[in-house]
Formats: structure tokens, C-alpha cells, sequence
């Protein structure tokens, strides 16, 4: 394993509204290797980085984000004066200055979403495409084999009988031959043996949760990669201090 990478989660939801051009600014200004950000699909077929599905805890408006064409919901703002991005902004903002860590909302969105990862460039080493649902994923992959995919999986539970055999069960029939390379896994459901049946089958892990630093001492047993955090600085500045 090489050394561990850094992810913004939401770009940071700590230090700038989650999912805002200030948010990526941070992360690129703190040097993390990746940014992990959602998509969804407007009503008239425009990707715009966005959350929830809805808008009214964001923004000042309320309503379904799918409801929304691209220009209505350009009318609403964040607490801070900023607008929605589209995916086009999120690419021109980040470049290849971070690694996107793109996660997928919207269903039947796929294709415009490896559109625009077409057109601004990106190749196996630049992004990773991750959902919680494996019809996207399966979707992008038959669009663009070459990409890194990821599953985001949560709510696992501890299956506190049979664990081991709960692990396997649950890896060979949500995962089976999804064509995915990484698994994006919140720390309160994680544990050894559903590590030890990701591995096997050669995938690598991805720990996003809130308070990661709570499974410093698991990283290495896990082997985890990536820390998804919504301060991914600081989870890298405390490793650091314990020489991780």
C-alpha cells in the first residue's frame, strides 16, 4: 500500500457550505489528493453539484433539485451569496489540481455525466466515479471501462451473529461482479471481516465518516487508502502528529 490520500468530503462541510466553488477552493488550497462531490440532474437535463433532494436546507428556495430547471435554480443562493455550480464550473474550477471523487444522485444521469468527464479530459488517473447505486455504475463503466469505479456502501450494520459468513454473503450478492475498484465504507460500519472479504476479492478501501480519526488504530488492519473527510486537512495534520 502507498501512502495514505486525503479527500474532502462535500469539499469540507467545516470550514465553507458543502458542495460550493468555496469549499473546492479550500480543498485545492490545502493540497488534498482528492474532492469528493455529488451530482444530480436538473428537469431539463443540466448536472449540477448538489446533495440532498431537495434544496431547502441549502439554499433559499424549496423543492426537489430535479424539479428545478438549470436556470431556475440559478435565482436561488447559499447563506454566503454563492449560486449552484454546474459540473462544467466544478471541472474548470478544479482541473486536474485535485482528483475528483464524483458520486452520482441522479439516476438516468450517467451519460451526461461521462460527457462532460469526456470533454474536460479525464483518464484512469484523474478521477474516480462512485455511487450507491450499481445501475450507475454499471452504466459509466459500459460508457468508459477505463475509469476507476467505487461503491459507496452504508448502514451495513455489524451482523453480530456470523459475522464472517455475513460479510461474504453480503459482498457476493451487493457487489458480485460489479465492475468496481474501490469501496467507499462509513466508519461506524465497517469491521475486520467485511475488510478481510473486500480484500480478498482486490478491493481497496475508502473510509468516510464523520469523526474518522476515531479508527486511526483500524487503518492499517483495514488498509484503508483514502480518508473521506469534511476536514480533510486536519484528519491528515493529526496523522501526521502520530507519525501515520
Amino acid at each position: 500500500m502507498g501512502r495514505m490520500m486525503f479527500s474532502g468530503h462535500r469539499g469540507t462541510r467545516l470550514r465553507a457550505i458543502e458542495n460550493t466553488a468555496a469549499a473546492f477552493a479550500w480543498c485545492i488550497a490545502k493540497g488534498l489528493d482528492y474532492i469528493e462531490f455529488d451530482v444530480k440532474k436538473t428537469r431539463d437535463g443540466r448536472i449540477v453539484v448538489f446533495h440532498d433532494e431537495r434544496i431547502d436546507a441549502l439554499l433559499d428556495g424549496a423543492g426537489p433539485v430535479e424539479g428545478f430547471s438549470l436556470e431556475e435554480l440559478r435565482r436561488f443562493r447559499y447563506r454566503d451569496g454563492q449560486g449552484i455550480q454546474t459540473l462544467e464550473e466544478f471541472f474548470e474550477q478544479v482541473g486536474k489540481r485535485a482528483r475528483p471523487m464524483l458520486e452520482i444522485k441522479s439516476r438516468n444521469s450517467s451519460r451526461l455525466v461521462m460527457e462532460l468527464v469526456r470533454r474536460y479530459g479525464y483518464g484512469p488517473g484523474d478521477i474516480l466515479i462512485q455511487s450507491f447505486d450499481r445501475r450507475d455504475i454499471e452504466e459509466c463503466h459500459a460508457l468508459d471501462p477505463r475509469l476507476p469505479y467505487g461503491l459507496c456502501l452504508g448502514g451495513l450494520g455489524k451482523w453480530p451473529l456470523f459475522r464472517k459468513a455475513g460479510a461474504e454473503l453480503f459482498i457476493g450478492f451487493r457487489i458480485g461482479k460489479l465492475p468496481v475498484e474501490w469501496l467507499n465504507i462509513d466508519g461506524p460500519f465497517i469491521y475486520d471481516e467485511f475488510v478481510d472479504a473486500a480484500r480478498r476479492r482486490g478491493l481497496r478501501i475508502i473510509l468516510g465518516a464523520d469523526n474518522p480519526e476515531r479508527y486511526f488504530d483500524k487503518l492499517d488492519r483495514w488498509g484503508v487508502e483514502i480518508i473521506n473527510a469534511d476536514d480533510g486537512a486536519a484528519i491528515r495534520g493529526m496523522l501526521e502528529k502520530r507519525g501515520g
